[in-house]
């Protein structure tokens, strides 16, 4: 004891350790980053500085944003294949470019199955079947956040740092944590995330991508939505880690109840996958009325069971009042709503933007009896345009950025995807994300303009 004295007054010879009437030094206060700071904040930037900053208790907000905006993406990925052919299209062909029949044998000769029809069965499928599970995963994930916000809100004075969660709180944690588990299964093997956390799995691969033109080169746009999803993911683990630091000592849930209650909430998960895998037999041969008949009968389905939570979270979304005019949307406003009309008719301000800004939105929401159509937009223009509207940038891991409403109480954030390897937005695409933004916050060009 006293060595280990001797050392401690060795390494703070600084300090007066004699007088023990030491006021005590307050914490640092947390840098903040700012939107209109040099470069965009990033995820990467992020956890690269958390062993640095001050860590609290779990941000659900944070989170929630991170999650709504993946859910909000996955509804308008699908609105998108129904109403936009070429969207379709160029969604068939990235997954017929990454179908494993693509890769030579050995022999360097091709797979049969590229000369049959069997090869665009599975593909449609496969476009088919991601869509809808991706919403109905990422709606499952979301309301298990919920769930979790709405027991640590129970619990507030009792969530504190330093102090342990209470019990209600872990047995939540432990249910979303345990949901996170189950979805991260397959892409990559068990035995190397045990060993090395799929956070940091994300982080090196995302390091290598920035780092090395060439590795950054080989990544498609495909792949970069891929790494996107298993790099939020991969966050999501990451903050229940901070709050949970160090070996689990305790069994806070047992482990056959974590599996009954996930069971019993990917019901309609697992609905959603065998319907659709059995909808993609013959696909290719089906005609369209049949397949939107069917597809008509798993929504219907999907809306009978989501309709009270629906109606709750509307409810509770017209009770706020909007600071900036930008429109909350029911997290299930997918299921039941006008695919003609945006989710939510509340009115937005009119903006007042710059010459460039001006420029960008007119290319988003360009109607053909305007002349001419524009050209490409610059992927920086576009970030300077959404920015002085109301919205916080952050650039995700892969292609992915974030864009969340400032003012937004409900937090209906959007993700929109950086393009690869150009760094401008073709016309088409352009065009996509105004419907985005018309379907999301009713937004059209008579919105904007020019200062």
């Amino acid at each position: 004891m006293q060595s280990l004295q001797r050392c401690i007054e060795h390494i703070l010879q600084d300090l007066p350790l004699d007088d023990l009437s030491i006021p005590k030094q307050p914490e640092p206060p947390e840098e903040l980053l700012q939107v209109n700071s040099p470069g965009w904040p990033s995820l990467t930037q992020e956890i690269e500085e958390a062993p640095y900053r001050l860590q609290y208790a779990l941000e659900i907000d944070r989170l929630r944003t991170f999650v709504i905006a993946r859910r909000n993406e996955a509804e308008d990925h699908i609105w998108s294949l129904r109403e936009d052919p070429s969207y379709f299209q160029e969604v068939a062909l990235e997954w017929s470019d990454h179908r494993q029949e693509r890769i030579l044998t050995a022999s360097g000769k091709s797979h049969p199955v590229l000369r049959q029809d069997l090869i665009w069965e599975r593909v449609l499928s496969n476009v088919v079947v991601d869509a809808y599970t991706n919403l109905v995963a990422w709606d499952l994930v979301s309301k298990e956040l919920d769930r979790t916000a709405l027991t640590k809100s129970n619990h507030h004075d009792q969530d504190k740092q330093g102090q342990k969660l209470p019990e209600e709180c872990a047995e939540a944690l432990a249910h979303f944590e345990h949901l996170i588990n189950q979805f991260t299964k397959g892409p990559l093997d068990e035995d190397q995330l045990f060993l090395c956390g799929l956070d940091n799995v994300c982080d090196e691969l995302e390091r290598e991508i920035r780092s090395n033109k060439t590795s950054r080169e080989r990544v498609s746009p495909y792949l970069a939505s891929l790494i996107s999803d298993v790099s939020l993911f991969g966050e999501l683990k990451r903050h229940i880690a901070l709050v949970t630091p160090g070996p689990r000592m305790t069994v806070v849930v047992e482990q056959k109840e974590l599996n009954a209650k996930f069971n019993k909430k990917i019901k309609l998960f697992s609905q959603t996958f065998t319907t659709l895998t059995g909808l993609g037999k013959g696909l290719a041969k089906k005609e369209s009325d049949t397949i939107s008949s069917e597809l008509a009968a798993l929504e219907l389905q999907s809306r009978s069971e989501n309709t009270i939570t629906a109606a709750i979270s509307h409810a509770r979304a017209r009770q706020k009042t909007k600071t900036r005019g930008i429109p909350s949307t029911s997290s299930s406003a997918m299921v039941g709503g006008d695919e003609d009309a945006p989710v939510d008719d509340v009115a937005t301000p009119i903006f007042e933007v710059s010459k460039r800004g001006f420029k960008v939105f007119t290319s988003l929401f360009f109607t053909p009896t305007e002349g001419e159509p524009p050209g490409e937009v610059p992927w920086s223009d576009f970030l300077s345009a959404m920015a002085p509207v109301g919205f916080s940038i952050k650039k995700l891991n892969g292609s992915a950025w974030i864009f969340a409403p400032v003012d937004d109480e409900w937090q209906q954030s959007i993700i929109f995807h950086e393009p690869h390897p150009s760094s401008k937005i073709s016309f088409q695409v352009a065009r996509r994300i105004g419907r985005r933004l018309w379907r999301r916050y009713s937004w059209t060009s008579e919105k904007f303009r020019r200062a």
